[in-house]
Parts: structure tokens; C-alpha cells; sequence
């Protein structure tokens, strides 16, 4: 959904979770360490420490 649309939605009294919101993330390694170096080994230190 857009945003121009998204905000018309607001503006009629929706709330924001009455909209569909596509989520995108953006991972960046910033360092040549071994274990930055996998997308693997960074989803498993996140989901040890979260």
C-alpha cells in the first residue's frame, strides 16, 4: 500500500493497523570478522540474544 493512500486511510479515522503494510529489512556486516560474514551466523546471535 502506499503512502499517499495510507494517509487518505488516516485522515478517514482508520487506524494504522487497519492498513496492509509491507515490511522489508536491511542488514549491513560491518566488519570482515568471521562471524559477520554469514547472514547465518547473524540471524543466530540475534536469536540467542532476543
Amino acid at each position: 500500500m502506499y503512502f499517499k493512500k495510507i494517509r487518505e486511510r488516516l485522515k478517514e479515522g482508520k487506524i494504522i493497523h487497519d492498513n496492509e503494510l509491507n515490511i522489508d529489512y536491511y542488514t549491513r556486516v560491518s566488519s570482515n570478522k568471521e562471524n559477520q560474514l554469514s547472514l547465518e551466523e547473524q540471524k543466530k546471535y540475534f536469536e540467542k540474544k532476543y
